[in-house]
């Protein structure tokens, strides 16, 4: 059994954490065991116990899970040179995984990519290779609407990933269609206020129901932060059509007027076109969405992106091996 170590520094269930619950979740359970070892107790930890990781988050946690792995995989948003040190203290074989869009120094270990955004960023060494994030699709079942009376257009991020324009463009859908509902998923702001038609539902881990119960996928990212986004992934895998603004997080994700529609970043008017489209038109929702959930099993698959992490494992266990 080879014993593969992931070092976080975040303990927050947002995307690099969701991404280390997914390689541990759907490893190959005859060759792997995972533990993680991140800062303090949350919900992310247990959730890691409850896929069968061991869990590390005490003071000396870092240490511990490094000296009893085979391999060390680092997380990180951003350079922190310290987390290097540890597996090398300890002597073992080490991997890094990039989760933000940021540039890294060359260091003398692999580092992935999870979209290929962050890797153009980087140097244009072999060191440097791309594994794009993928989406747990045993979790979302597309639910196929009636033409029901409600329309609920549903957002699922950090706030601070989402662009401000975006309230400019619900509060024009809001006026326009009496029968639209609004509900934000993610931290909710202290001025923040839930009503009839917009509801604030703070961070939950119940994202598949939600989603099969929403109609529309609506969220305005920056450019250039990120990587690739989960929620859109997650929405598409429910079966809903996506309309987002055209930046490197969603680079791979949606294809416009297939699954969903690219508007330019900060287009309120393209926003309030494509969101009128897709809410008048019943028959083109039904269509996009089915071609959503279809492009979702084709391309987001976890289990796919969680089997080239054990190439990359097995590549780095063996040159290890040959240099000893």
């Amino acid at each position: 059994m080879i014993r593969i170590a992931h070092l976080s520094l975040a303990a927050t269930p947002r995307g690099s954490e969701t991404m280390v619950l997914q390689l541990c979740k759907l490893r190959d359970r005859a060759r792997f065991s995972t533990t993680v070892a991140m800062p303090h107790e949350s919900i992310m930890a247990d959730e890691y116990r409850a896929v069968g990781a061991v869990v590390y988050t005490h003071s000396e946690g870092f240490e511990q899970a490094a000296r009893e792995a085979d391999l060390v995989n680092i997380h990180w948003s951003g350079w922190d040179a310290s987390l290097l040190e540890i597996p090398q203290r300890w002597g073992k074989p080490c991997v890094t995984t990039l989760h933000q869009r940021v540039p890294l120094p060359l260091i003398p270990v692999i580092t992935i990519c999870t979209s290929r955004g962050a890797r153009e960023l980087q140097h244009p060494s072999p060191r440097f290779i791309t594994i794009e994030n993928g989406t747990d699709l045993g979790r979302f079942h597309p639910r196929l609407h009636s033409n029901r009376d409600e329309i609920v257009v549903t957002r699922v991020c950090d706030p601070t990933k989402c662009a401000p324009y975006f309230w400019d463009a619900m509060t024009i859908i809001l006026g326009r269609y009496s029968h639209v509902r609004l509900q934000i998923v993610g931290d909710t702001p202290p001025e923040a206020r839930s009503t009839e038609r917009v509801r604030f539902l703070g961070v939950r881990r119940d994202i598949p129901e939600i989603l099969q119960e929403s109609d529309l996928f609506f969220y305005t990212p920056y450019p250039g932060g990120g990587s690739r986004d989960l929620v859109v992934m997650e929405a598409s895998a429910a079966g809903l059509p996506c309309v987002v603004s055209e930046t490197c997080a969603v680079w791979d994700s949606v294809w416009d007027g297939e699954n969903g529609f690219l508007t330019p970043f900060g287009d309120v008017n393209a926003c309030v076109q494509r969101l009128s489209q897709l809410i008048e038109d019943h028959e083109l929702r039904k269509r996009m969405g089915r071609e959503a959930a279809r492009l979702a099993r084709m391309h987001f698959d976890a289990r796919v992106m969680a089997r080239k992490y054990e190439m990359v494992y097995d590549a780095v266990l063996a040159d290890a091996r040959r240099a000893s």
